[in-house]
């Protein structure tokens, strides 16, 4: 019989916590291992992860490396591709259950995985000669998304290098590593010790325990997506004539049945649409104002991707065939908890961001930034909903010496099932568009993409 993932995970679970109940020697608390798909939370919102993509080994030393992010390179003068992530470059695990972590001056810091209450080490050395002590004060039975687990709870104390206690802030900061589920709360290595920040275990993607990435989720008759594109170009006055133009484009979207396959689903769908737009040559000359209201039925299939699942931070790197330019498109993901719903929210930055075009040189993994692309686009971001397959909310702005542009588009508001979020674009606004007064003037905050931090 095939054991599931996660009942593999409670038994695993009921194990460690009868055993920690007899006795503490020598368990091994490893705070990280291979198949970590784990996401961590500060206080203040702020998000890391760890996903050890690849392993190596290296006279009896086991080496994990987390997923990619974007960083400068010691290579040269660009952009490394496999920067350090929040827990540092590498993880060295030797065969005494030292594990070893380097902070971004590349300076070690050490985890046992076999300590026992009461023992103290060096965690860290100061350039100066002083210490940070590490010391196990307990070991004890926490729930950890929602099972138990045994944890170790290391404490730190700074010193000198005679071991005299002294002052400082980071004096009863915690790491705390559990038997099953390793940190379940760190510091963030890679700028430690100088970062007291928390970082505190919230989910795991492989198990879907806590914040996980739901996926794509199968929509039902009725649903409901209303969507908006959005856009004004301003002449900036340095190159006649002083042209205005803006148009809105808005969609009811209504599921009316689907189709599920094996490994796909067609939804069909209603659309109502009314497309308006506004052009001045100058401020003098009349506006000229066109507007479009249509009804049609579409289909489309959606299929399973796992390239929708990014880590916080992580840079994916694209290289182009582009013959013109001969650039690749790097995306650099950030992440944050929607509030209107508790899904999962990532940031992209758009593709026509030109601060993210770049060429691998030497074909090194080092990047050298793209510049004087056309055209001048920056500040751009997108944002993508879990589970929800339109885009969230994106925008872009271009501009030059002679125009400045907006554009943004989204889901303005949605209706899955019994959940609703956002606010509804008012059929009214659409069948009447070309009684708006000004259009090229309106601005309707974004909403539920109301929040891009």
């Amino acid at each position: 019989m095939k054991i599931s993932p996660i009942l593999s995970f409670v038994l695993l679970h009921l194990a460690v916590a009868t055993a920690s109940t007899l006795t503490s020697f020598s368990q091994n608390y490893q705070p990280v291992k291979s198949n970590f798909q784990n996401f961590y939370k500060s206080d203040s919102g702020q998000f890391n992860g760890i996903r050890i993509d690849s392993v190596a080994f290296s006279n009896g030393d086991s080496l994990f490396f987390n997923y990619t992010t974007l960083g400068v390179s010691d290579i040269g003068n660009c952009y490394d591709v496999k920067s350090s992530t929040w827990i540092g470059k590498q993880v060295i695990i030797k065969p005494n259950g030292d594990n070893l972590f380097f902070n971004k001056t590349n300076d070690t810091i050490v985890l046992k995985s076999l300590s026992i209450v009461g023992e103290e080490w060096t965690v860290y050395t100061y350039p100066d000669g002083s210490i940070l002590k590490g010391k196990i004060d307990t070991i004890q039975v926490e729930n950890i998304l929602g099972f138990d687990d045994s944890v170790k709870v290391i404490t730190l104390q700074k010193a000198d290098s005679l071991g005299n206690p002294l002052a400082s802030s980071i004096n009863g900061t915690e790491f705390r590593i559990g038997q099953i589920n390793g940190l379940v709360s760190s510091l963030d290595i890679y700028e430690f010790p100088f970062d007291t920040i928390a970082y505190k275990l919230c989910g795991k993607q492989n198990l879907q325990l806590g914040i996980y990435y739901r996926g794509l989720e199968e929509y039902n008759v009725g649903d409901e997506f209303h969507i908006y594109y959005e856009s004004s170009n301003v002449n900036t006055g340095w190159c006649p004539p002083s042209a205005v133009s803006s148009y809105r484009d808005y969609y009811i979207i209504t599921l009316t049945s689907k189709l599920v396959y094996p490994d796909s689903i067609r939804y069909f769908f209603h659309k109502k649409n009314g497309y308006y737009t506004y052009y001045q040559s100058s401020p003098i000359s009349p506006a000229n104002n066109t507007y479009t209201y249509t009804e049609s039925d579409y289909s489309e299939l959606i299929l399973p991707s796992a390239d929708s699942v990014h880590f916080p931070n992580e840079f994916v790197y694209y290289p182009s065939n582009d013959t013109m330019y001969q650039h690749g498109i790097g995306f650099l993901y950030k992440m944050s908890i929607d509030t209107c719903n508790g899904r999962i929210r990532t940031f992209r930055n758009n593709p026509d961001d030109e601060w993210y075009h770049f060429e691998d040189m030497n074909n090194q993994g080092c990047l050298t930034q793209v510049v004087n692309l056309s055209p001048n686009c920056f500040g751009g971001e997108e944002i993508y909903l879990d589970g929800i397959f339109k885009t969230f909310h994106q925008y872009i702005d271009c501009g030059d010496q002679c125009s400045q542009g907006h554009s943004e588009s989204g889901i303005r508001y949605y209706k899955i099932g019994n959940e609703e979020c956002g606010t509804p674009i008012a059929l009214s606004i659409i069948l009447y568009m070309d009684n708006l007064i000004e259009a090229h003037n309106i601005k309707i905050s974004p909403n539920p993409a109301s929040d891009p931090s």
